[in-house]
Order: structure tokens, then C-alpha cells, then sequence
């Protein structure tokens, strides 16, 4: 059993008490509609909660935790390959990539990582960039951005020696 201002204030959550005055009377009742679009809206908010908490699981599951040798954790796209792990270590680390060693054996590059996998990038600090073979085995945006940057400037360092060699 309940009065009614309990079962307003069930109704319509914490605000359902502006819908009464000091003396205990009732608000008119387009005083009232705000309250009840609150209500609505909280309702909606609590719903999309819902379906964001689903996006995520959805996200989770697209997703593999490869680790460092020192323990750290890399998050990266399912099907990832060392080259997407190096480029997630530093940009400098993934320009000068030379090889991998996935669970202490040497890996192609282009090899899919799986969760719980335990990477170490081998570098030259030597070698002029990534190879621009690496665009078609990457899945990361960042990774892919990178080569294609570095090609980029490489092709116009390229042709400024060219030019600049041809007018001497």
C-alpha cells in the first residue's frame, strides 16, 4: 500500500516530488510534463547504457592483448601482425623493423598475432623505412598511415635529389 505521492514518486524517480507544493496540493498538470519528459529521458538514457554496454562486448571481441617482453599489454585489432605491433611500440620502432620473434620463435611479418602472444620487434637503425609491401598485411589505421606517410616523403626526397642532380 502506498499514497499517492509515494506512487508518484515511484512513477516518476527523485523529481516526482516538485509535483506537489509546500500545503501538499497538486501542480497544475503542464507543470507536471516536465517531469514526465525527464522521466522519458532517463529512460532512453538508461536504454542506450544498454546498448553501449553491448557495443563494447561486441568491441572486446574484434580485439587481441599480445604483450612486450617487459609485460606490457598492446591492444590491437584481431588478426594484427608484428609490423601493427611495432608501429603501436613507437613510429620509429615500426620504420626500422627488420624481423619478429612471436613466443620465441622468428615470424614473417606478415603473420596474424593471436591474444596472449609475447612479441620482441628487431630493428636496424640502418634501414631507410618499411618496405611498402607491409600496406597489405597491416590492419591498424596507424600502422598503414605511417608507410604510406614515409612512402610519401621518400618519393619527394626522391625526386628533389633527382631534380636537383639533373640542373647541376
Amino acid at each position: 500500500i502506498r499514497t499517492e505521492k509515494m506512487h508518484e514518486e515511484a512513477q516518476y524517480g527523485i523529481a516526482a516530488h516538485w509535483h506537489y507544493d509546500e500545503r501538499g496540493s497538486k501542480l497544475q498538470p503542464k507543470r507536471l510534463e516536465w517531469i514526465k519528459e525527464l522521466a522519458d529521458l532517463q529512460k532512453n538514457i538508461v536504454h542506450r547504457l544498454q546498448d553501449l554496454e553491448s557495443l563494447k562486448i561486441d568491441f572486446f571481441q574484434n580485439r587481441i592483448f599480445v604483450f612486450t617482453p617487459k609485460g606490457d599489454v598492446i591492444d590491437l585489432p584481431d588478426e594484427a601482425t608484428p609490423v601493427d605491433f611495432a608501429y603501436a611500440i613507437h613510429t620509429e620502432v615500426g620504420n626500422t623493423t627488420i624481423g619478429a620473434r612471436v613466443n620465441d620463435t622468428m615470424v614473417p611479418l606478415s603473420q596474424p598475432l593471436k591474444s596472449g602472444d609475447v612479441i620482441e620487434i628487431m630493428t636496424d637503425k640502418k634501414r631507410k623505412g618499411p618496405s611498402p609491401d607491409w600496406i597489405k598485411s597491416v590492419k591498424t589505421n596507424h600502422a598503414r598511415t605511417c608507410i604510406k606517410q614515409h612512402s610519401k616523403r621518400s618519393l619527394a626526397s626522391w625526386l628533389i635529389n633527382k631534380i636537383t642532380t639533373e640542373e647541376d
